[in-house]
């Protein structure tokens, strides 16, 4: 299953990390703040995995980082004021 489109993202693990960024505020607000500071997509997702890589035990519920689309993720917050 984590192979396969999951409600609108590449797969579950993509599904769940953007999930839990925007339902957290405080870590919904540094993403934010990382994708206003980004070049591009990649860089936002890049920045934005380091900083879910910089928070102990951070992994919603259970997604696995390497399957994330990071990218994905990062363009989710380009467009974020």
């Amino acid at each position: 299953m984590k192979k396969e489109e999951y409600l609108g993202h590449t797969n579950w693990d993509t599904w769940n990390a953007s999930l839990w960024l925007s339902n957290v505020e405080s870590i919904y607000r540094e993403c934010v703040r990382i994708g206003a500071r980004s070049l591009d997509a990649d860089d936002a997702g890049e920045r934005i995995k380091d900083f879910v890589a910089s928070m102990e035990g951070f992994n919603g519920d259970g997604f696995d980082a390497e399957e994330v689309d990071w990218s994905s993720i990062g363009e989710e917050y380009l467009s974020e004021d």
